[in-house]
């Protein structure tokens, strides 16, 4: 486990708001980014299920929820679930179960969805390699890994993840342009089935 999560818990409850960090409001593109995968900025956010976005969107509506690092623990999964009806209402937002150990397992009804690869550190400290080097990389040996993705866009196994990682370590140290500010890891997600 890396050490920038080992203060945490072994995971937890998240609610995250889907953002679109690639077109303004009148659809225009903001950044020149082309996806990896042949789906729009929208249909990636439909899709994409894993910790990229706004953690916690509502701060009005979050207290109640006693938040460690960001994250919820599965005994407010009734007040969690509450908050995300509500907030789902104005936002795209998913109501997520992220570990940081391959082998974290929540009780139904949470079912697996893949692995994300990035850091969670807090509800502001977010940064999902999957998302934005892969998906919406710049490198060809990070977006290759887009054909590896599910059906949710994440990757479906942990060795799909050290493969990702390998890779993203050998780019990092030829100086190529990726996220450095933390350790990234496979962070394993679950989620609630619709409705």
């Amino acid at each position: 486990m890396s050490s920038a999560v080992s203060d945490q818990r072994d995971g937890g409850l998240l609610v995250v708001r889907r953002v679109n960090w690639f077109d303004d409001a009148t659809g225009k593109p903001v950044l020149p980014r082309t996806p990896a995968v042949a789906l729009s900025h929208e249909q990636i956010l439909t899709v994409y299920r894993g910790f990229e976005g706004e953690a916690w969107p509502d701060c009005e509506f979050v207290n109640g929820i006693d938040l460690q690092n960001g994250l919820a623990s599965l005994d407010q999964h009734k007040i969690v679930e509450e908050y995300y009806r509500r907030v789902s209402q104005e936002f795209l937002c998913d109501m997520l179960c992220i570990g940081f150990d391959e082998s974290y397992k929540p009780p139904p009804p949470y079912s697996f969805l893949g692995y994300d690869y990035g850091f969670y550190l807090s509800e502001t400290g977010i940064f999902s390699s999957l998302f934005h080097e892969v998906i919406y990389g710049m490198h060809s040996e990070m977006r290759q890994f887009s054909g590896l993705l599910n059906d949710h866009l994440l990757l479906p196994t942990i060795e799909s993840a050290w493969k990702l990682e390998l890779t993203r370590n050998s780019l990092l140290a030829t100086g190529a342009d990726l996220e450095r500010y933390e350790k990234c890891q496979a962070v394993v997600i679950y989620g609630i089935p619709s409705g």
